[in-house]
């Protein structure tokens, strides 16, 4: 069916069918297809909590989803909606206390049926708000004939179940005639040269008639002999075949209009064109003499466009400055909004101001972020009970590897009660399996550090810089046998790179963050503690008196960083963090990615900052 109204009605009523049920369960991509759907009662003050319905459904990795969890998503979206309570939230369960009152797992007949598929969209507000067109209206009316006919079957089909019903249901649409409304038959109408032979008219304009185009190259078919094909005059056997071909339509264009006009390019693939020989005793003319006027005056658009800008008042508006930050505003986001701050200001403007967040990409199991977070739990939960370093040595390897498999199952354990069902047993298997054998190889490094004790993990702190307030976790401050500390973070990356805390705009702020939070006078270094399948190691600078020496900010950094010492590389941190804090909370907002297009590989606001028309 081509009834593209009914098919979405259909559709809706698969919502209706298969999603509110405990039991039944709709595909997850074509839940997103049906939300996406204009032919709801949504307007756009639903825009906010439907996206973030769309995301949590897509977060939630499930396949399936049930109309349960559907519900339960929606409620928590609602928070984001501007009408309390969120009408669609509502409809959603209005139709599900509809399908529990109206017993639909028992049988009806199809009138029955029908007054319950009406009900259904009713809730669901079908066909939506905005008005309907002309093609749209006319399908309307095809459905409700559709309706009707479906409606008079209880003799013939007698009872039926739902998911009967709506298979009847689905068949008649199929195949239902849909007749096509030509009571407004354009009076101007674009014909191949095929679709066009032999129709009367009363104007004719043929375009494109040069020599190299009119009449056509020869083109046989290079599945049957050459002269088969020219003994009998096939389709484009021969240019003797396709001259005579030209000729009698051309004549026949001729006859059939009273006013016909033929034109051609003065120039085909920057060459010289000539008009077609079998319109040579045409008049010529240019094309001015013949519209009277230019093209471009002759063009309504044109003429509509130069109208509007010398009567309309332009009102002119500087996208590179926002409005400045007020303090009772609230901003999402920790240490990525300085990141984003220094990557491209118009990015850290969208998403953590306006709240702007491109659709997540929905993958098979879990994604470098959410297994990033079980380690960072499991190694939260070894450090936990394990405290220095000391502890650390006096296990051996069969100690060492049932507490890593521990706190694996362990991390892996929270996760599943925090999104049941969103990894089976034997996936879980493999994913502890691969954390024990990286806890193993990050500890055998923990092995050959300078004695040190763990004295902050997963640490919540909150950094502010006038009227911006940046809630951050860090991973885990070590204190070393001098009394000096070393701020850690978990990477799980393989590119963990030194010069990205360097610069104006640095890549990875996130470090430098913490040690401008906790600035302190024992506070000595920060470093990446990456772990990797590839590689493990600890990444970092510190002071000249660190006891971890290969943590000793060295002469290549210095220069690297363009600072004399530690205390100068701490001071230029501080200096450049103050200062894209103050560029966000003025509002400096200018599409401006550091480095193109590398920066906009993965931003996903492409379609906001327009940077491909810049």
């Amino acid at each position: 069916s081509q009834n593209k109204l009914s098919q979405n009605k259909l559709s809706q009523n698969k919502l209706s069918q298969n999603n509110l049920s405990q039991n039944k369960t709709i595909e997850r991509d074509t839940l997103l297809h049906l939300l996406s759907s204009p032919f709801y009662n949504l307007s756009g003050d639903d825009e906010a909590p439907l996206n973030h319905l769309m995301q949590a459904i897509i977060a939630s990795r499930q396949l399936t989803i049930n109309g349960h969890y559907l519900r339960r998503l929606a409620k928590t979206a609602a928070r984001h909606a501007t009408v309390q309570p969120w009408p669609f939230a509502e409809a959603l369960t209005a139709l599900a206390q509809q399908h529990r009152q109206a017993q639909y797992h028992r049988p009806h007949p199809p009138s029955q049926w029908c007054v319950f598929f009406q009900q259904s969209l009713t809730l669901l507000g079908w066909p939506g708000q905005r008005p309907l067109n002309a093609e749209e209206a006319l399908q309307w009316q095809q459905w409700q004939q559709v309706l009707h006919t479906f409606s008079t079957l209880d003799f013939m089909l007698g009872r039926l179940s739902l998911s009967s019903a709506f298979g009847v249901l689905q068949d008649l649409v199929a195949r239902h005639y849909y007749p096509q409304d030509t009571s407004n038959d354009a009076r101007l109408q674009i014909l191949s040269v095929l679709e066009a032979s032999g129709l009367p008219c009363s104007h004719l304009w043929l375009s494109s008639m040069t020599a190299q185009q009119w009449p056509a190259a020869a083109r046989p078919n290079s599945l049957l002999p050459l002269h088969l094909q020219r003994q009998h005059a096939m389709p484009h056997a021969g240019a003797e075949r396709e001259l005579t071909f030209a000729r009698y339509l051309s004549t026949c264009f001729r006859h059939h209009a009273t006013h016909s006009v033929v034109s051609y390019c003065q120039q085909l693939d920057d060459n010289p064109a000539l008009p077609s020989a079998l319109f040579t005793d045409c008049q010529q003319t240019t094309l001015t003499t013949l519209l009277g006027d230019t093209v471009a005056h002759c063009l309504a658009l044109a003429q509509w466009r130069a109208r509007h800008q010398h009567s309309a008042q332009c009102e002119w508006v500087a996208t590179e400055q926002a409005p400045s930050l007020h303090a009772d505003e609230n901003i999402r986001g920790g240490s990525t909004l300085l990141a984003d701050q220094a990557a491209c200001p118009f990015r850290a403007f969208a998403k953590h101001r306006l709240d702007v967040q491109p659709l997540p990409q929905a993958t098979w199991g879990l994604n470098a972020a959410e297994r990033g977070a079980l380690l960072h739990r499991a190694l939260e939960i070894i450090w936990g009970e394990l405290n220095d370093q000391t502890t650390l040595l006096a296990l051996d390897q069969q100690a060492e590897q049932a507490l890593c498999a521990k706190a694996a199952q362990q991390a892996l354990d929270d996760d599943q009660r925090r999104r049941p069902q969103s990894l089976g047993a034997r996936y879980q298997q493999l994913e502890q399996q691969r954390m024990v054998r990286l806890l193993m190889a990050w500890l055998a490094v923990e092995r050959e550090r300078a004695d040190f004790s763990v004295q902050h993990r997963e640490m919540r702190a909150t950094w502010t810089w006038a009227s911006l307030k940046l809630n951050v976790r860090i991973d885990r401050i070590d204190r070393l046998a001098n009394g000096q500390t070393l701020i850690i973070d978990y990477k799980t990356s393989q590119h963990c790179r030194i010069n990205h805390w360097w610069g104006e705009r640095p890549e990875e702020p996130q470090l430098p963050l913490y040690h401008h939070w906790f600035d302190q006078p024992q506070n000595t270094g920060i470093a990446f503690a990456q772990l990797h399948h590839a590689n493990c190691q600890l990444l970092g600078v510190a002071s000249e008196q660190c006891s971890e020496s290969g943590l000793r900010l060295s002469d290549q950094q210095k220069q690297a960083a363009c600072v004399d010492d530690w205390q100068h590389l701490t001071q230029q941190w501080q200096q450049t963090l103050t200062q894209l804090a103050q560029d966000f909370i003025d509002g400096k907002v200018p599409v401006d990615p550091k480095t193109a297009p590398q920066t906009c590989r993965y931003c996903g606001l492409e379609a906001a900052c327009r940077i491909a028309a810049l």
